[in-house]
């Protein structure tokens, strides 16, 4: 029993290496990247909605706006000409446009607050983007070794280790003498 454990273990562990190395990292790479460019492009295009219902419904608290003045001027009229009928039709339609224009300030709010928080994530998606598609041109370029020119070459002698294995002694007697004092 415990052979054929260990056989079953041994195939899983062969089809997993098998799969490491056919995934090819950069390729996997690219394809996140791919998808949450397709996200942000989403989330773009649902921001673009939201400043659209932004601009209509400002637009309809200004009309509103404008409605309310003139029920006003022609409610005071109706008052001054003694109409009550026409005064409370005005009544009406005046609490009618506050309630309304309540709502769609309310309205708009909300659409400023999505807006808002839409932008921010933006942002943030976009950054990791740019961040993941670093990693990637760094994964995908061939390493080059690092080589120095004959200008900036250093030779280190045996006299150079010798002088700075006697600093290092000098600055640990000086910290021990430090120490000491204290």
């Amino acid at each position: 029993m415990a052979l054929l454990k260990r056989f079953n273990q041994l195939l899983h562990a062969d089809i997993h290496a098998m799969l490491d190395q056919i995934e090819d990292p950069s390729a996997l790479l690219k394809q996140s990247i791919r998808e949450m460019e397709a996200a942000l492009l989403k989330n773009q295009l649902q921001l673009q909605q939201l400043q659209s219902d932004h601009e209509r419904l400002t637009g309809v608290e200004a009309s509103l706006s404008t409605e309310l003045c003139r029920i006003e001027e022609s409610l005071d009229l109706a008052i001054d000409a003694k109409d009550d009928a026409l005064a409370k039709n005005l009544v009406r339609r005046k609490l009618q446009s506050t309630n309304l224009l309540q709502t769609i300030k309310s309205q708009n709010q909300q659409r400023l607050e999505s807006i808002a928080k839409q932008e921010k994530q933006i942002l943030q998606q976009q950054m990791t983007i740019d961040g993941l598609k670093q990693k990637c041109a760094a994964l995908t370029e061939p390493s080059q070794p690092i080589s120095c020119s004959d200008d900036f070459a250093m030779t280190i002698t045996a006299d150079d280790i010798d002088i700075a294995l006697l600093r290092e002694k000098q600055r640990r007697a000086n910290k021990d003498k430090q120490g000491g004092a204290q």
